[in-house]
This record gives structure tokens, C-alpha cells and sequence, in this order.
């Protein structure tokens, strides 16, 4: 997902994601994105089972499809090979892991149970960790989350932003969120 992303802008050339003189070319970038993940995401359910049912039985329903959970799996798993494989650049690692937190901050209220309960403690990780209680993305990673979220289709979410608040008060409720920024976060 993320690999060919990377290489399709260094093919393009330094101005991929820049605005040409008629101000298109960030957009053809994020529609180019937009149209390559919902690719991988048709991809990703097939097989995917919505509900199961013998002919004249009663019918089960099994979990629907979870694009948010979907896409913060994906981010991991890049992240995690790109940890493992020492010819990655150091500005991928850090692309990598900043957009894994900001996934989860935008996108955190649509992620299933088991995967908000990951995000928290990874939260919690990247405050005591980084000593922030925001995400500052690269461009890149800034047009990365935008395609991602249109794709999700997350409702509120504010495109172009580079800093992405965690949000730690939903995350891990007001008393902890207060002691984590002041114990944490640099000033």
C-alpha cells in the first residue's frame, strides 16, 4: 500500500505533491491515492463474509467488513517491515510510525473494541515516549491520512492538517488524560 505510494512519488518527481501553476496537482495526487487505496480495500474484502445462513435456517450474522480497523492493520504491518528491513530509509520509519498514531487519532471512534483498546495503549506510549500529545505529519503523511480518511469515510475529519491531536480524553477518559499531558508533555 504505502511502498507504492513511495515509489510512484519518486517516479512523478519532487513536485508531486506540490500545487501546479493551475492548481491541480495536489488534487490528482490525493484523487491518485483515494483511487489506489479503495483498490487495495475492494482487494481486502474479498472473502469477507457477511453473513452466513442455511437454506431454510436462520441466518447469523458474522462482523461487518471494518474499513478504520482495515487500514490501521495495514500501517502496522509497513511499519513493522519497514523496522525490520535495514535498507528502508529513516524518513520512511518516521512516516510510518507518525501516520500509524495519527490513523488512530482520527479514526479512533470507528475502530472495533479490540483495536481502541491497542490505539490507547499506544497512545499512552507515544505521550510518555515522545513527550507530545500530537502527531506532526510530513506532507506526505498529510496526504496519506487525507485519501485514508475519504476512503473511510470518517465524518468531521478536517483535511490538510499537519498537527493531529490525540485524542486522549476520549481515549482514556479526562483524569488520565490531564496527568498524562502534565507528567509528559513538554511544555
Amino acid at each position: 500500500m504505502i511502498g507504492e505510494r513511495e515509489r510512484s512519488s519518486r517516479e512523478e518527481g519532487a513536485d508531486a505533491g506540490r500545487e501546479s501553476p493551475g492548481g491541480n496537482g495536489r488534487d490528482t495526487l490525493h484523487k491518485q491515492l483515494v483511487a489506489r487505496f479503495r483498490s487495495e480495500l475492494a482487494k481486502g474484502k474479498e472473502g469477507v463474509i457477511y453473513s452466513i445462513g442455511e437454506e431454510g435456517g436462520t441466518q447469523r450474522q458474522a462482523p461487518a467488513f471494518n474499513t478504520a480497523d482495515w487500514f490501521r492493520k495495514k500501517l502496522f504491518r509497513a511499519q513493522s517491515a519497514a523496522a525490520r528491513d535495514l535498507s528502508v530509509p529513516a524518513e520512511s520509519h518516521k512516516l510510518y510510525y507518525d501516520l500509524s498514531y495519527a490513523w488512530e487519532a482520527v479514526a479512533y471512534t470507528h475502530l472495533s473494541k479490540d483495536q481502541q483498546r491497542d490505539a490507547r495503549y499506544g497512545a499512552i506510549e507515544y505521550v510518555i515516549l515522545d513527550k507530545r500529545d500530537s502527531v506532526t505529519l510530513s506532507p506526505e503523511g498529510v496526504q496519506l491520512l487525507d485519501a485514508m480518511a475519504e476512503v473511510t469515510g470518517l465524518p468531521g475529519y478536517v483535511p490538510g492538517r499537519t498537527d493531529i491531536p490525540l485524542p486522549l480524553e476520549t481515549m482514556v477518559g479526562e483524569p488520565w488524560a490531564e496527568s498524562l499531558r502534565e507528567n509528559n508533555v513538554k511544555k
